[in-house]
């Protein structure tokens, strides 16, 4: 575990021009029933992560794919915000159900990108207590375990211990 937290920490520092001083903005989400999704649902305890992804993107599938939880699975801590429309927030929803555990939402126009200022999609988010971005990454790391070990790390920092 050592070596995960090592990677972590520098995959942060290297991480951190993206993410200085940025706090979680008011996102416009909605649920996978279409309903628009209260501010508080990004009130989570900390830390936790946000994948976001574009319903279409060429990339999505292999980024959800390495996003399955392990055998405990995420707690809670992981949320997916989907560009597109209901139907396919739906249909990634449905396709997906290992991912049981993870708090779906979709960002309708791409608000919430560019509230993010990311450059693409997908782009994974750290989120501390206070709703600061802690680090992020374009992407998740190829193998399946390596993407794994990354969300772990940040969202169960003390079993990584």
């Amino acid at each position: 575990m050592k070596h995960i937290l090592l990677a972590l920490s520098l995959f942060a520092a290297a991480s951190a021009s993206h993410c200085a001083d940025r706090t979680l903005p008011a996102l416009a989400l909605f649920d996978p029933a279409g309903a628009a999704a209260p501010a508080a649902v990004m009130n989570m305890a900390a830390p936790w992560v946000m994948l976001m992804v574009a319903a279409s993107g060429p990339q999505t599938e292999s980024a959800l794919a390495r996003l399955q939880p392990p055998a405990e699975g995420w707690g809670g801590k992981v949320v997916v915000v989907v560009q597109g429309d209901t139907a396919q927030l739906r249909a990634l929803v449905a396709k997906h159900p290992a991912l049981a555990g993870v708090r779906w939402y979709r960002d309708a126009d791409g608000s919430a990108r560019r509230a993010l200022k990311l450059p693409g999609l997908p782009a994974l988010l750290a989120m501390d207590a206070n709703k600061h971005v802690v680090w992020q990454t374009d992407g998740l790391p190829p193998q399946p375990d390596k993407a794994q070990n990354l969300v772990r790390a940040w969202v169960a920092p003390v079993a990584a211990k």
